[in-house]
């Protein structure tokens, strides 16, 4: 079983593995009466020791096309979303994408995902100088940007959580600009029975209510 460093799904801290999905994935093995070891690997390495090592397991994963037939799959273990962000106490107009384009500064990351779909829908007012998304928050909760967006709604709710800042300061603007699921990728050497007794295990989480118990924790820290 092996992850990265991405929190809030998935982290180190204090010596610790942490995170929504590590939480989520340590709650289905005690459902299967189960206890894999989890190694927190550099990002890049997960996934080619996810290729390459018959049984191995690896969270989160976005499942994506590409990716569809390379692994087995079980989950999904959360659906993310990603909006825009505002100061609860701006006068600014977003109410359409056309209003947030023609904002001073719309903060972001430099690359990835976001800024691609972004600039694909036209954004030319991009501001990319905060080297971290705990920096994005930070920079919008100062008025540095006029919205920002970089993170799922857990993701923005664990980097205020860690600035200590009151999430009822910041507004999240109705306009979904990207959604996809989180799941845990299996090699595909795994055994079918096998990927079956873990889906089986997270399907008992979500149908006895454990498993939006554990995402209420994690959007109210």
């Amino acid at each position: 079983m092996v992850t990265e460093q991405w929190p809030p799904f998935n982290y180190q801290e204090d010596g610790q593995l942490k995170g929504f999905s590590v939480e989520l994935v340590q709650q289905m093995m005690a459902v299967m009466n189960s206890n894999y070891p989890i190694n927190i690997l550099p990002s890049m390495r997960t996934t080619r020791v996810l290729a390459s090592r018959p049984n191995t397991l690896m969270f989160s994963l976005f499942r994506t096309p590409d990716r569809e037939d390379k692994y087995k799959w079980i989950g999904p273990l959360v659906e993310t979303e990603v909006y825009f962000y505002k100061r609860k106490d701006s006068n600014i107009k977003t109410d359409t994408l056309e209003d947030l384009k023609r904002l001073d500064r719309v903060g972001t990351r430099h690359a990835g995902i976001i800024v691609q779909r972004l600039r694909k829908l036209g954004f030319n007012n991009l501001d990319s100088t905060a080297t971290s998304s705990m920096q994005i928050y930070k920079m919008l909760s100062i008025g540095r940007f006029d919205v920002a967006i970089s993170d799922s709604d857990l993701g923005v709710m664990y980097n205020l959580d860690k600035l200590n800042i009151d999430s009822s300061t910041l507004e999240k603007i109705p306009l979904l600009i990207f959604k996809s699921e989180l799941y845990l990728a299996a090699n595909k050497s795994l055994p079918d029975d096998e990927v079956q007794r873990w889906q089986a295990a997270l399907d008992r989480l979500k149908s006895n209510g454990d498993h939006q118990k554990l995402l209420d924790k994690y959007l109210n820290p």
